[in-house]
Formats: structure tokens, sequence, C-alpha cells
């Protein structure tokens, strides 16, 4: 009988020793949570200026704000866009969210006309977030 004891102690230890293990290994491979990686402030900043650049109604404003792609893909057209017109997409901008953010890059959404419009950001060398897409 005592060696029963004995075989049923050392089994409870050995189970109680390997889940201590398994929970520490666990916890040392977590992945960060994103606050600890997302610069949000960046973010809400960058927000401001665009919403800033498209109510001034001003397209060389609005081009300040396009990262070097977004620029050659929307330039010709940015500049025929009469002034009312991206004034009136600066206050619906007034509504933007983030949507979701990472690292380098953040979808920043706002509604239009009963749907979500999205506004894609790109982090720069800088540390400056410009649209990459919208």
């Amino acid at each position: 009988m005592k060696t029963v004891r004995a075989f049923l102690l050392g089994f409870i230890v050995m189970m109680v020793l390997d889940a201590s293990l398994v929970t520490s290994c666990i916890q040392e491979f977590e992945e960060p949570e994103l606050k600890d990686v997302v610069d949000y402030g960046s973010i809400k900043k960058a927000n401001k200026l665009v919403e800033e650049a498209f109510l001034s109604g001003d397209p060389v404003q609005v081009d300040s704000m396009l990262t070097e792609q977004a620029r050659e893909r929307y330039a010709a057209e940015l500049y025929q866009i009469p002034s009312s017109k991206l004034i009136e997409f600066g206050q619906l901008y007034n509504q933007a969210k983030i949507e979701y953010a990472y690292r380098d890059y953040a979808e920043i959404t706002f509604p239009v006309n009963g749907s979500n419009y999205t506004v894609q950001l790109a982090l720069q060398d800088d540390g400056t977030y410009k649209i990459m897409n919208y």
C-alpha cells in the first residue's frame, strides 16, 4: 500500500511541475499586444492633418498628405477635383475611426451615404503616416 501512495504522490508532483513548466513556456512566447507596437498617437495626428488638408479645399495640401506611390496614382485626378468636393470629403472624414492598425499600416473608416469608406495610411521613413490609398 505504501508503494501505491508513493507512486500516486510522485505522479501528482510530476503533473504539477509539468503544468507549471508548460505555463511558463507559453508565457515566454506570447506575442506582444498591438497597443505596444502601434503608435496610435501618430495615426491620430495624421488623421487630423488629412482632415485639415481636405477641409482647406487646396489640392496642394491634400497632395502633401499622399505617399509617393499614391501621388503617382492620384495626382492627375486630384488637381481636377473642385475645392467644394475636397471640403465635402474633409467634412465626412471628420467622423474617421481607426478600423485596423499595425506597425506601419492603418485603415481608417468613416460613413459615406450609409456605407463605410476606407482610407489606408502607411508609415513613412520620417515617422509620419500618409495616405497610400483612398
